[in-house]
């Protein structure tokens, strides 16, 4: 239930080891706004979660295969997490089937009061989703899928400004990205009887809309035109 909403924003600048190198170094800090809320459940209810806090810099992505449903990025990682090695507070959830190999390179790692945050510079390959309907197949929806590696860990999203906008994308034109947390259902038999419980399955997911540069369909209609004309 809420309470009251709090006058004004309340401000905060990144770690002095952060400034200048995630968010493309557009800016120092964040704002935001507060809320005084009760909670009207019961006690059991209550789950008290730490938060890892997420930001992600491509630097590339290329290889994009529609026919093997994936393609390779190269990026800067940062996380501010509980764990001493940030890094071990995640896991990819959509690295290749076919090619899984992860290449983590740590470029920093430095403990903030009770915290730690983390740079490090990732080169791996990720499955995805081709999109079937719009033929010939030059609009696709590419994403990151990440989730905590301890259940009791919730990830925070990137703000919508902060979502990496500016990198290289062979072949492709990069049209719109987003950010949020995904979940989905899935049934599990845990006692005897096999009754079917429902399970909640969630991760964050980062996410970019791409055009193809070179469009197969401006291809066969320019070459339609040819035939028609000679």
């Amino acid at each position: 239930k809420l309470i009251k909403e709090l006058d004004g924003w309340f401000k905060y600048d990144l770690p002095k080891n952060l400034l200048g190198k995630i968010w493309k170094g557009k800016y120092r800090g964040q704002k935001q706004k507060w809320f005084v809320m009760r909670f009207v459940g019961i006690e059991d209810e209550i789950k008290i979660t730490s938060v890892t806090a997420i930001n992600i810099d491509v630097e590339r992505v290329s290889n994009i295969s529609i026919e093997n449903s994936t393609f390779s990025a190269e990026l800067y990682l940062d996380l501010i997490s509980c764990k001493e090695s940030p890094l071990d507070a995640i896991k990819f959830n959509n690295l290749s089937t076919i090619n899984p190999k992860i290449d983590v390179r740590k470029i920093n790692e430095e403990r903030l009061d009770e915290r730690y945050s983390g740079r490090y510079l990732v080169t791996a390959n990720f499955d995805f989703k081709p999109i079937g309907s719009n033929y010939p197949l030059d609009r696709q929806f590419i994403y990151i899928g990440v989730s905590p590696t301890d259940e009791s860990t919730q990830m925070q999203p990137i703000p919508e400004k902060f979502i990496d906008r500016e990198f290289v994308v062979d072949g492709w034109y990069l049209l719109s990205a987003k950010c949020g947390i995904h979940r989905q259902k899935s049934w599990i038999a845990v006692s005897d009887d096999l009754k079917r419980n429902p399970k909640i399955n969630e991760e964050l997911r980062i996410g970019w809309e791409l055009k193809r540069s070179n469009s197969m369909t401006l291809l066969k209609i320019g070459t339609l035109m040819i035939i028609n004309h000679s």
